[in-house]
């Protein structure tokens, strides 16, 4: 915040009519929640998404649902899909803190183009890796038949 205190503007409740139009938008108030049915459609306006990584996974929901909808994720582990997102291709990938600033210092110096063409390939990778058709079939496909799969959700039981 220190670093980018002039470009930031806040998100002080959730107003999706009225929001913030500063080059880097932040909620960091708890009332600032965005309700599950615009999620998408708030999503879609941005051209950059911070996906942090998860307290037990490195990967969380945020980084497929920014990527569902074109929207180019900044992420710090960019091995963790199958296959990899490439730095400056379909992502901006960094590494600590240091690593994060000059990430977005990236993502703000990039012109309409390099933008437009970022999106057009994370749109790309999600159909052809992230979305659900592609990722049955190759979980389906798996030439080990003890292949397990983990989801990082808790179901309740009744």
């Amino acid at each position: 915040q220190k670093t980018f205190s002039h470009k930031i503007s806040y998100m002080i409740e959730t107003d999706l009519q009225n929001t913030p139009s500063g080059e880097i938008v932040l909620g960091l108030k708890r009332q600032v929640r965005i309700p599950g049915l615009y999620w998408f459609q708030w999503l879609s306006r941005t051209h950059f998404f911070i996906c942090m990584p998860g307290a037990y996974f490195p990967m969380t929901h945020s980084l497929a649902e920014c990527m569902a909808v074109g929207t180019i994720p900044i992420l710090e582990f960019p091995e963790i899909t199958d296959p990899k997102l490439e730095d400056g291709v379909n992502c901006i990938a960094f590494s600590g803190k240091a690593g994060f600033v000059e990430a977005i210092e990236r993502a703000l110096a990039m012109s309409d183009d390099e933008v437009q063409e970022m999106k057009r390939n994370v749109e790309t990778f999600y159909d052809q890796h992230l979305n659900f058709a592609p990722f049955l079939a190759k979980l389906l496909t798996q030439a080990k038949p003890d292949v397990s799969l983990k989801f990082p959700f808790e179901f309740p039981f009744d």
